[in-house]
């Protein structure tokens, strides 16, 4: 009988299968309490595969945040047909089970644990926020064209947003339900109220 051979994976292929092992790990193990033979144990590879794709644990783990940063805004759908109400609230619900189901990728994204305010993090951080700010604009104006003052307002809103999951699932000061409300409610304090103050401020101006 012959003997089994084993699969060999494009390189390509190998590197994105040890990548999502990694972002699985991460997702529910804090980045200092994870080493890269956990990663490997999780890909079913060697630690050295590991090390020779990505070099180093820092390196991997903002493959990881790349790979975060690039997916999280797509849960902002923008193909939503539904009263605005009802649009909001399924994109917030969206927007929580994906930081819930990455738990410590989101809380690591909040500048929290051992990467702390890493710059390249912060960049990939000022990524997300500039995609979820476009894709909110598109949701209610229909383009992300739009007055300085209405964008700065909603970068400023996704800051609110950070803090929150970051009171819910890092500190535990608040729950889900309350973040919910935070993030729904505080989108539309900014529209209605902080918004159209901002541009009558600078109009008087």
């Amino acid at each position: 009988m012959a003997a089994a051979t084993r699969t060999r994976l494009h390189p390509d292929a190998r590197r994105d299968h040890i990548l999502d092992a990694a972002a699985s790990v991460f997702a529910v193990r804090p980045y200092g309490e994870v080493s890269l033979g956990d990663v490997a144990s999780e890909a079913g590879v060697s630690r050295s595969l590991v090390s020779h794709y990505f070099g180093s644990k820092r390196g991997l783990v903002m493959e990881v945040m790349r790979a975060f940063a690039a997916a999280a805004p797509e849960a902002v759908r923008t193909d939503r047909e539904l009263p605005v109400d009802e649009m909001v609230g399924a994109n917030v619900e969206a927007w929580l089970d994906y930081a819930e189901e990455h738990r410590e990728t989101a809380i690591a994204m909040s500048g929290i644990g051992a990467l702390g305010r890493d710059p390249e993090l912060q960049a990939l951080v000022e990524e997300i926020r500039e995609r979820v700010v476009d894709r909110i604009l598109v949701n209610h104006f229909g383009t992300s064209e739009v007055p300085r003052e209405l964008r700065l307002a909603l970068r400023a809103y996704t800051g609110l947003y950070e803090v929150a999951v970051s009171e819910w699932l890092h500190a535990g000061r608040m729950s889900r339900a309350e973040v919910r409300i935070l993030i729904t409610r505080g989108l539309f304090a900014v529209l209605q109220d902080v918004v159209p103050a901002l541009l009558a401020e600078n109009s008087a101006d």
